[in-house]
């Protein structure tokens, strides 16, 4: 309702009440005349302040209507030299940054990506990204590895990347899925690995040649102990003295435990991972083939669970076992006619437990004593100490070495 008709209602009002007085005509003509009149003045003053209230909010509206532009175009600038700032952050960073939708149309590439590639970044741009990664050469390849980001998370890839002129260059990228809005996109930071793959080629190259030449070397030595074995036997043949011969056999026993130690090594690629297990295997038929004179006496090998020792302790351990299974062929049996020998391998808390034994005749107390004169047993008290090993002898039945060998 307008502040008119108000007015003009009241009016109706107040002139119904003085033609309801009982007064004569001419008084009530003056009357209203007066009410008219006061009536229409009192609009007018308060349609004046209206104004003048309009006039005044108007213009504080307009003043605070610009201060809010002024804000705006403040914050739209601020938003601007940020944007700015970033985009120019990304363009001149080491990466190159790629851009691409959920089904490989590459929306963003940055200055560096561009420059590898050789191409601008309007020539980059709308294209599928198989025609820049050779790894996404099909939309098949691609959606296989968009789901997997999906699943997994973000990954490290490496694969190719080709120039404007054909030539490629490997790279390595780190890439993301992510969602704004609806759509699903792939962002990745890519770096051009060129350098860093001539550098593990030239180390891939020279630690072949080195493992070669280590191979030779052990070929060589083996060869060699083959010599120095059949000079023995040579000497053996000549020598009609049984003590000496039987020294001299002793002596090849342990140029053939060496000797198969450096035959395994020439095969291996892992000098910090020699197969014991098959070592214990193949040098216990050895020496049982080498000493077996009696059908009756039987080898067993136990809980063959492949255990692989570095380099420096396969020596020692082979001689060791070299020493022991030697003793027991000659030893152990004399006058009885069956028997049994037994190694026994296992890992506990990182450390090998090496168990050999027979049940022989046993042991002498003296030949228990480190300071036993016998030349085998201070071969095997020396190997034991080299391998840092805590060992035991147990000659209650036969005998029975226990050594706990620390494998760090």
């Amino acid at each position: 309702m307008t502040p008119k008709s108000s007015y003009h209602k009241l009016l109706q009002r107040q002139i119904k009440k003085v033609q309801a007085l009982t007064i004569s005509a001419e008084e009530k003509w003056d009357l209203l005349l007066d009410m008219v009149h006061d009536s229409y003045n009192t609009h007018d003053r308060d349609i004046n302040h209206l104004k003048t209230v309009i006039r005044e909010s108007s213009a504080e509206l307009l003043e605070s209507n610009e201060k809010l532009k002024k804000a705006h175009a403040e914050i739209a600038d601020a938003y601007t030299n940020e944007v700015g700032l970033l985009n120019n952050l990304i363009d001149k960073s080491g990466e190159a940054v790629q851009v691409s939708t959920e089904d490989g149309i590459m929306v963003y590439i940055n200055e560096k990506g561009a420059q590898r590639i050789g191409k601008s970044k309007e020539e980059i741009l709308g294209k599928f990204v198989g025609e820049v990664e050779k790894t996404f050469s099909s939309r098949q390849d691609w959606a296989e590895h968009v789901s997997e980001l999906k699943n997994n998370g973000p990954m490290i890839i490496e694969g190719i990347h080709m120039k404007s002129d054909g030539s490629e260059f490997p790279i390595e990228a780190n890439a993301y899925y992510t969602e704004i809005g609806n759509r699903g996109y792939v962002i990745a930071f890519i770096r051009d690995i060129t350098d860093r793959k001539k550098i593990e080629h030239q180390l891939l190259n020279s630690l072949t040649e080195k493992t070669t030449l280590l191979g030779e070397i052990h070929h060589r030595v083996k060869n060699n102990l083959t010599v120095i074995f059949g000079l023995l036997e040579m000497q053996i043949l000549q020598s009609d003295n049984n003590e000496v011969i039987k020294i001299l056999r002793e002596s090849q026993g342990r140029i053939q435990s060496m000797s198969m130690i450096h035959e395994m090594l020439y095969k291996t690629t892992d000098l910090q991972n020699v197969n014991l297990t098959a070592y214990i295997r193949d040098l216990a038929h050895t020496i049982y083939r080498t000493y077996h004179s009696n059908d009756n006496i039987q080898l067993e090998i136990r809980n063959e669970t492949s255990i692989g020792l570095p380099l420096n302790k396969m020596i020692p351990c082979g001689l060791l076992l070299n020493e022991i299974l030697t003793n027991a062929y000659k030893y152990a049996f004399n006058d009885r006619n069956k028997g049994v020998i037994f190694i026994d391998t296992q890992l506990i808390d990182g450390r090998l437990i090496l168990i050999i034994g027979d049940d022989g005749v046993g042991l002498p107390v003296k030949e228990t004593s480190t300071k036993t004169h016998s030349l085998g047993m201070k071969l095997i008290h020396s190997f034991s100490k080299q391998l840092k090993a805590k060992m035991t002898i147990d000659s209650s039945v036969g005998v029975k070495y226990t050594f706990q060998i620390p494998l760090n």
